[in-house]
C-alpha cells in the first residue's frame, strides 16, 4: 500500500493516478464502441459527463457527511458514487440532446466503462487507505501502514479491493451481454441493478463511518434500492416478443412462454382453431376482445417495434398468369404496407419480404419469422389513458341515468 508514487522529486498521489486511469481506460472503452461518425459528439458528452460526475459525487458527499467534519477536509476529501452517476447521467443526457445523440444507447455503451473505470479508481482508494473495511483478522485482514484515512495499526478488511474485482467481473458480464442486440436502456438497467446487489452487500462490511446513514442504512444503500428500481424499469420497459409463422400456424414466444395458434381439421372434417400454452391445450373462450383489447390493437405503431421481420409468400393461381401476377404484386403492397406501420426499432433492423409466384398450381403457403420489442412503458400509458376514458364515459352514463330516475313525472 502506497498513498504516493514518487516519479523524482515530485511524489503523485496513488488515488488520484488510479482515478485519472479508471477515467481513461473508460473513456478510451466507450469510443471505441461506439460508431466513427458520432465519436467527436460522444467524446464531448462524456466529458460533460464527467464534469458533471465530479459535482454530483461532492454535492451528495457534501449533504450526507457526518458532522464535525472541517469545511476543508470535506472539500478537498471525499465523494459519494451514487451522487457522481446521477449527476453524470443529468449532464450526459442534457448534452446528448444538445448534440441530437440519443440518450439510452449512449448509456448502453458507457456502462461498460463506468465498471471498468470504477474498478480501477477502487484499486487507488485501497492505496490511499480510505473507503476501508471493518477489522478484520488475518489472513482476510490486511494492515495499512501508510494509509492516509483508515486507522494503521488494526488489520481491516480490503472491501476496496473486493470491490474492484466485482466491478472488473461486471464489465465483462455487461460486454459478454451487450453482444446479443439488446433494447435501448436494457444493458444500462443490467448494470444498475446488479451494482446496487454488489454495493448493498459490500456496505455491510465497510468500516468508514464517513459515508452518512439514516435508518439503520447509508447513503450508498438507499442509492443502492433506488438504483435497482431504475434498473428493473430500464429491463422490464421493453420486452422480447418472437413470432413465427408456418402455413396455418402461429407461435408467440416470450421468454419461457409460448403460444401456439393452428388451423386443424377435427373428426368431422371442420377447421377448428386450435390454442396450446407451453404445451397445453386452452379450452374454447368467447371470441373477439373487449373495448380495451380493441383500443390497444389500434395503437400497436406506438407499442411495437420490429427487430426482425421475414416473410416468405409463396402463392398461385392455376392456368392464370394475370391473376397470380396481381395477386403477388397486392401481397408485396401490403406487406410494404405493414413494414411501414411498425416502426423499427433501430436503424440496423433487419427486414425482408420475399414473395414467390407459382404458376402451376392453386396454393398459398406462408412462412415468417419475426421478433418484435413490446414497450411497456407506451402500453401502460395508453392502458391507463383508455382505462381513465372508458371510467369517465360510465359516470356520465351513470350520472344521465340518475338524473332521469330523479326527474319528476311531468318531466320525464
Amino acid at each position: 500500500m502506497h498513498p504516493f508514487f514518487a516519479l523524482g522529486p515530485v511524489r503523485l498521489p496513488a488515488y488520484g493516478v488510479l482515478a485519472a486511469l479508471g477515467a481513461a481506460l473508460g473513456l478510451a472503452l466507450f469510443l471505441g464502441r461506439t460508431a466513427r461518425g458520432e465519436r467527436r459528439r460522444a467524446l464531448w458528452t462524456a466529458l460533460l459527463a464527467l464534469l458533471g460526475a465530479l459535482l454530483g459525487a461532492k454535492a451528495l458527499y457534501l449533504l450526507t457527511a457526518p458532522p464535525g467534519l472541517a469545511l476543508r477536509e470535506q472539500l478537498l476529501a471525499g465523494a459519494a458514487f451514487y451522487g457522481g452517476l446521477a449527476g453524470g447521467a443529468r449532464f450526459g443526457a442534457w448534452a446528448a440532446r444538445a448534440l441530437r445523440l440519443p440518450a439510452l444507447p449512449l448509456l448502453d455503451r458507457a456502462a461498460p466503462a463506468l465498471a471498468l473505470g470504477h474498478g480501477v479508481g477502487r484499486v487507488g482508494c485501497f492505496l490511499a487507505g480510505c473507503c476501508y473495511g471493518r477489522p478484520a483478522e488475518p489472513p482476510w485482514g490486511i494492515v495499512l501502514a501508510e494509509a492516509l484515512g483508515a486507522p494503521r495499526d488494526v488489520p481491516l478488511f480490503p472491501a476496496q479491493l473486493l470491490e474492484a474485482g466485482c466491478n472488473l467481473l461486471l464489465c465483462a458480464l455487461l460486454l459478454l451481454y451487450a453482444r446479443r442486440r439488446r433494447a435501448p436502456g436494457q444493458v444500462f438497467g443490467l448494470y444498475l441493478l446488479l451494482y446496487a446487489a454488489e454495493r448493498f452487500a459490500l456496505e455491510f462490511l465497510r468500516g468508514d463511518g464517513v459515508r452518512g446513514f439514516a435508518a439503520g442504512l447509508s447513503t450508498s444503500q438507499w442509492g443502492a434500492i433506488g438504483g435497482a428500481l431504475l434498473g428493473l424499469a430500464l429491463l422490464l420497459r421493453v420486452l422480447r416478443l418472437e413470432l413465427r409463422l408456418c402455413g396455418a400456424s402461429l407461435s408467440v414466444r416470450l421468454g419461457a412462454l409460448e403460444f401456439c395458434a393452428a388451423l386443424r381439421r377435427d373428426a368431422a372434417g371442420r377447421l377448428a382453431l386450435q390454442k396450446t400454452l407451453c404445451g397445453y391445450a386452452l379450452p374454447e373462450g368467447k371470441r373477439g376482445g373487449g373495448a380495451l383489447a380493441r383500443a390497444l390493437l389500434r395503437e400497436l405503431p406506438r407499442i411495437l417495434r420490429v427487430e426482425t421481420l421475414e416473410m416468405r409468400l409463396r402463392l398461385g393461381v392455376a392456368g392464370d398468369a394475370s391473376a397470380t401476377a396481381r395477386l403477388c404484386g397486392a401481397l408485396f403492397a401490403l406487406g410494404a404496407a405493414a413494414r411501414a406501420l411498425l416502426p423499427a426499432q433501430s436503424a440496423e433492423a433487419a427486414v425482408r419480404l420475399i414473395v414467390e409466384p407459382d404458376w402451376k398450381r392453386d396454393c398459398f403457403f406462408a412462412r415468417g419469422h419475426c421478433i418484435l420489442w413490446l414497450d411497456l412503458g407506451q402500453c401502460t400509458c395508453i392502458s391507463a389513458r383508455l382505462l381513465c376514458e372508458t371510467g369517465k364515459g360510465a359516470f356520465r352514463k351513470w350520472r344521465t341515468r340518475l338524473k332521469r330516475s330523479c326527474a319528476p313525472p311531468w318531466k320525464t
